[in-house]
């Protein structure tokens, strides 16, 4: 019997496939949720439009009340990345990071706080 080359491939492929399917590559895992606010740092007012992305899958908008909701995220330690718009900056010490478990609903401690402007930004810090 001759095999060709083509053969050859889809039979290491399909030994990946299995091979990952056997190690939770091939499917989506377990996940839990990311609950959190991000607030104006002068008065703790919610601030909506802002832009979240957690672990560099999910992203989302907050809410008119500055709360944001990420369904789905998978278990582990992941970074919270908040993208403002033209007319805010982020205040922050260092990255925000949570750890997400199986079925839970991680909630952020404490608001991710931002400076929103009144006309343009103001240069960096």
């Amino acid at each position: 019997m001759r095999i060709t080359c083509w053969q050859a491939m889809l039979g290491s492929l399909a030994l990946v496939a299995f091979a990952l399917a056997g190690c939770g590559g091939g499917g989506a895992g377990p996940t839990g949720d990311v609950q959190g606010r991000v607030a104006n740092v002068a008065d703790n007012e919610g601030v909506a439009g802002i832009q979240v992305t957690i672990g560099g899958r999910s992203t989302l908008s907050t809410s008119p009340g500055g709360n944001f909701t990420a369904r789905g995220v998978p278990v582990g330690h992941h970074q919270i990345i908040v993208t403002c718009t033209p007319d805010c900056q982020l205040v922050s010490d260092g990255p925000v990071y949570c750890d997400v478990t199986a079925g839970q609903v991680t909630a952020l401690p404490a608001p991710i706080l931002v400076v929103p402007f009144a006309g343009p930004p103001p240069p960096p810090l």
